[in-house]
């Protein structure tokens, strides 16, 4: 079992551009998780309520102690069964924080997209999924993404 932080609705955003003018080169995608401090203030406190979930399992069968990196328990002076610090969560965070593949907002409606799916100044192309949604939801993008793509199929259908 594991548990995993995860928090919803972050203030800061990423971006994906172009490397250069040569279509087979590989876009340059910085997540920039951490941008907006408040992201960092809400993951730590959400690491703390993790720790305490952990603290107050219930049953015989215990999970397993905060799994730190040895590197980082040497620099933030951790022991295993202590509190960690805020100092050692935030490092943690910085260091191992990873997508949960619930990518979207790269080709927004409004931005790139307008309101009928269509991308804007490209004749008959539509975007239908994630990516057009203006702004992250605050839970698993899975049904909102059936929803673009049946709007869609609406939309074509109706042309």
């Amino acid at each position: 079992m594991i548990l995993l932080a995860n928090p919803v609705l972050p203030h800061s955003t990423g971006e994906i551009t172009l490397a250069s003018n040569d279509p087979t080169a590989a876009p340059v995608i910085s997540m920039n998780y951490y941008a907006d401090p408040h992201d960092l203030k809400v993951m730590v406190a959400i690491m703390r309520k993790a720790l305490e979930i952990v603290e107050n399992w219930p049953g015989e069968t215990k999970p397993g102690a905060l799994n730190v990196p040895p590197e980082l328990a040497r620099k933030h002076g951790y022991v295993t069964g202590q509190t960690p610090s805020d100092a050692l969560l935030e490092n943690m965070a910085l260091h191992y924080s990873t997508t949960v593949y619930h990518l979207c907002s790269t080709c927004r409606i409004g931005d790139v997209v307008s309101a009928d799916l269509k991308v804007n100044g490209v004749g008959k192309l539509r975007v239908a999924d994630a990516s057009v949604m203006p702004d992250i939801i605050s839970g698993n993008t899975n049904a909102a993404s059936i929803m673009i793509g049946e709007k869609a199929a609406d939309l074509i259908k109706a042309a």
